[in-house]
């Protein structure tokens, strides 16, 4: 396994560490898993959809086990076409959602 940097300094992913710091874990998921930063990490805890994380005063820290979990949950299923993809919403392209029924008009 490689080793990340941050502005703190650098971190082997091989350590016995169980907690990063969010710029850490940040690099952390970068470098694991192909994505993620601190940026994504804060507006995910603003916004919400982000992995748990505990506060250690003013700071954040994440479980290296909830980071993995978390990042395994983003991915897709494993398609071999673009035309397998299924998007989010679950429609495929050129399918419409459920339409919004009409508002009834007022007397």
């Amino acid at each position: 396994m490689g080793c990340c940097s941050t502005k703190q300094g650098q971190y082997s992913m091989d350590s016995n560490r169980h907690r990063l710091r969010r710029p850490e874990a940040g690099s952390y998921l970068n470098e694991k898993h192909g994505f993620g930063s601190a940026r994504l990490l804060a507006e995910k805890a603003t916004k919400g959809g982000g992995p748990k994380y505990a506060r250690v005063g003013r700071f954040v820290v994440y479980e290296i086990a909830d980071l993995d979990a978390w990042a395994e949950a983003q991915l897709s299923p494993k398609v071999s076409s673009t035309s397998e993809y299924t998007p989010v919403g679950g429609f495929k392209r050129g399918q419409r959602g459920p339409r919004a029924k009409k508002p009834e008009p007022t007397p």
